[in-house]
């Protein structure tokens, strides 16, 4: 087996990029089960088995129980709701409103508004970090 030394010693470049990309694959791998949720225009919540979905240009976020089709929920809170994203224990939503620049808190459960942030541009994902609660 060839090691790191012996490839760099024999400048043989495709080894080399081979080694560094199964080390980077492997990586990602490790980190999987640490890794931050980003955000999407649709999320399902598995504890609440509800499914988000983010209505562009339609001004509103929409929820739906995945098991009950009749549970659902809409709420009107911008110009071009665009992306979403859970917090860790699924109780908050954060929502990017790429027309009016904002980034929008909402109850998870209820689609209140509970903050909201302006920007100078034009905000679009949004990433949660489950390992460290932010």
């Amino acid at each position: 087996m060839l090691t790191l030394i012996d490839i760099i010693k024999s400048n043989s470049s495709k080894q080399l990029i081979n080694l560094i990309f199964s080390g980077l694959f492997i990586l990602l791998l490790v980190q999987q089960g640490h890794a931050a949720t980003s955000s999407s225009s649709i999320i399902y919540a598995a504890q609440s088995n509800k499914i988000y979905t983010a209505n562009f240009d339609g001004r509103s976020i929409t929820w739906a129980n995945s098991k009950d089709p009749k549970q659902k929920r809409e709420a009107s809170i911008g110009k071009d709701i665009r992306r979403l994203a859970l917090n860790y224990d699924e109780t908050q939503l954060l929502a990017s409103d790429y027309l009016n620049g904002d980034f929008i808190w909402l109850n998870a459960k209820t689609l209140k508004e509970e903050y909201r942030v302006s920007t100078s541009g034009r905000p679009f994902g949004i990433v949660y970090d489950h390992k460290n609660k932010l």
